[in-house]
């Protein structure tokens, strides 16, 4: 049986949850991120806190940051709520 699809709150909460999950994983602070990231300390802690909704051009610098495949950040985030 299909899942509802989430809200775009809901996508906002679940990706935050992966992303800081997937960053600690790999030993990273906020800042290290966003230096690999070439982004400001300020755009990961909203991606991280949920409250930026990441875009598909976002998704994949992330992941080439975080050195994963974009699908780990991406996944079943249905399981993170």
């Amino acid at each position: 049986m299909a899942s509802n699809p989430l809200s775009s709150e809901q996508v906002k909460k679940a990706f935050s949850r992966r992303l800081v999950a997937v960053r600690k994983a790999k030993g990273l602070t906020q800042h290290d991120l966003s230096d690999e990231f070439h982004t400001s300390l300020r755009t990961v802690s909203q991606l991280e806190r949920g409250l930026s909704e990441p875009r598909l051009s976002t998704i994949l610098e992330l992941a080439r940051s975080l050195q994963v495949e974009p699908n780990v950040l991406v996944d079943d985030l249905n399981k993170e709520l």
